[in-house]
């Protein structure tokens, strides 16, 4: 009677697929990453900053939108670098599509100020809790990952 085992189950092979299989590791999530929680603190930090000083400027203090542009600049180059790091992982398209809806909160309060030329308490306000907001849930999001991996 003829054998009916395939060959890649013959006895020397098994030790070899099972050896083939144990070394394959699936990651569905993307790895944590520190460096981008630090990155979004630092997005926040920069954002907060600009919004405090719209709101409550110090004496003397010009709040144009031509008088911030480089803290607009600022918060703008932290969002590229955020958004970049969050590139470099694989299977972590939500926290890009979180960075990428962040930018454009930003992008939104700038373009606001530059067209009105000054920005109310309430709006400030309004979009500095947005932003917040999303800061918390990217670095939420980032660190639950700590526990998928």
């Amino acid at each position: 009677m003829p054998r009916l085992v395939p060959p890649l189950l013959r006895r020397g092979n098994v030790a070899l697929v099972l050896l083939t299989l144990a070394a394959c590791h699936i990651n569905l999530v993307a790895p944590y990453d520190n460096q981008f929680v630090k990155d979004a603190v630092t997005v926040q930090t920069d954002f907060d900053t600009l919004v405090q000083t719209l709101r409550n400027p110090p004496n003397g203090t010009n709040v144009t939108y031509d008088a911030n542009k480089a803290s607009y600049n600022k918060v703008n180059v932290d969002l590229s670098r955020l958004l970049t790091q969050a590139q470099t992982h694989t299977n972590n398209q939500s926290i890009i599509d979180q960075a990428t809806k962040l930018a454009g909160v930003v992008r939104e309060v700038e373009a606001t100020h530059k067209r009105e030329g000054h920005l109310s308490t309430d709006y400030l306000d309004d979009k500095q809790g947005t932003v917040d907001q999303q800061i918390g849930i990217l670095i939420r999001t980032e660190t639950d990952k700590k526990a998928l991996n």
